[in-house]
């Protein structure tokens, strides 16, 4: 299925921040997503409002706060997919199959946190999860 979308669908721009460890980058998570989208949009020659799609990853911010943040004043498609660490393969599909149908003419995928500049969250129940226990971390980076 994916085949169908190759050919008419594809990434046109890439922003990121730095990256960072503690005591972190000093933005808050939206804006860690704001400053890579405006670098994506840079890299790709659009501006804002030609924006129509935005697909953020679940607990990282709402297209709504995004769009307006951006000016983004013609959004037609939205989406956020739970899919755990997932969500941002799944989205650029997603993103490629909305192009591709005509619900968006460009979907801004952003993500971003300060998670490795933070403390690392332990799960302490080992016999809950395969493997033992488990430290999450990650790091500023938006996409």
């Amino acid at each position: 299925m994916f085949k169908e979308f190759k050919d008419r669908a594809c990434i046109v721009g890439i922003g990121e921040t730095s990256f960072c460890r503690k005591p972190g980058s000093g933005l808050s998570e939206l804006g860690i997503q704001l400053k890579a989208s405006i670098a994506a949009l840079e890299d790709a020659g659009l501006a804002a409002k030609q924006i129509d799609g935005i697909m953020p990853f679940p607990t990282l911010g709402k297209a709504e706060t995004l769009a307006a943040s951006l000016g983004c004043s013609n959004l037609r498609f939205a989406a956020t997919l739970h899919m755990g660490g997932a969500s941002p393969v799944g989205s650029l599909r997603t993103a490629a199959m909305a192009v591709t149908m005509g619900a968006a003419d460009y979907v801004l995928v952003p993500g971003g946190w300060n998670g490795y500049s933070g403390a690392a969250l332990l799960m302490r129940r080992a016999d809950s999860i395969p493997g033992g226990s488990i430290t999450a971390t990650s790091i500023c980076r938006s996409a």
